[in-house]
């Protein structure tokens, strides 16, 4: 079977369902496939998709919640040598179409749109700076990287909100959802509506849905390994409403 060259896969919280992952990607054989986060990695990503990568399938990432409950699990995703297509932050041409990224989810340590007026940490440096403290007590050294807590390392920074809101593109990927979810955030939204993106997907709820922002832009929630394409054709279901019980949620 030959490659859809301007088909491109959206898929929802892996959470290590990849028996049912790879079998739909290598029978449709899209021309690239976007992962919404939360892999649930036992070894690196490369390795999870040999297969589909061996078969010329282009495979990008932004990350979700649950990468950062274990630095075993953090390591697969972001030392694999599928790093460099972190979507998160960045706007890359998938296909012919400019895709944008932004992974992780609110940090109420960070940033909370709902509940806080200003974020407590705009980057990287200011949490790290803070964090000091716990990068001398050898009971907590290990759960820091780079001075960060590995649960912040998947957080949502503004910083990158801000770099994105200046750019445009055609699709944004979330692992957190817009409003129109009922755990959504409005920032999400207005973050679509000021790069003019025609299409809104994200995973994290492991719910198949259709809805707009306040503005109109139409959005795709995605279930648990559940796929769509690029125009919300839904490929495959995956699981709905299944529940994953891990930290960091």
């Amino acid at each position: 079977m030959g490659f859809d060259v301007n088909r491109i896969f959206f898929v929802g919280d892996p959470h290590g369902q990849w028996e049912r992952i790879v079998p739909v990607l290598m029978e449709h054989r899209p021309a690239a496939a976007v992962l919404l986060g939360d892999m649930e990695l036992v070894r690196p990503l490369h390795e999870e998709l040999a297969a589909v990568i061996a078969a010329g399938i282009e495979i990008y990432w932004i990350p979700g919640n649950h990468d950062g409950d274990e630095p075993e699990m953090f390591d697969c995703l972001f030392g694999s040598d599928l790093s460099t297509n972190n979507l998160s932050g960045n706007v890359r041409e998938v296909c012919g179409l400019n895709v944008a990224g932004l992974g992780g989810v609110f940090r109420q340590k960070i940033w909370n749109p709902k509940s806080q007026s200003a974020p407590r940490h705009r980057d990287r440096n200011s949490l790290r700076h803070s964090a000091q403290r716990l990068a001398r007590d050898p009971a907590t050294r290990d759960v820091l990287r780079d001075g960060i807590p590995f649960r912040h390392q998947v957080a949502i920074w503004p910083e990158n909100y801000e770099t994105l809101r200046q750019q445009r593109a055609d699709i944004l990927v979330l692992h957190e959802a817009p409003e129109c979810h009922p755990f959504g955030f409005r920032a999400l939204g207005e973050l679509a509506e000021a790069m003019k993106v025609r299409l809104v997907i994200h995973g994290h709820h492991h719910q198949n849905y259709r809805g707009t922002t306040e503005c109109g832009v139409p959005v795709i929630g995605v279930s648990l390994a559940g796929i769509v394409d690029q125009e919300g054709e839904l490929i495959a279901p995956g699981l709905e409403n299944y529940p994953v019980t891990r930290k960091g949620d």
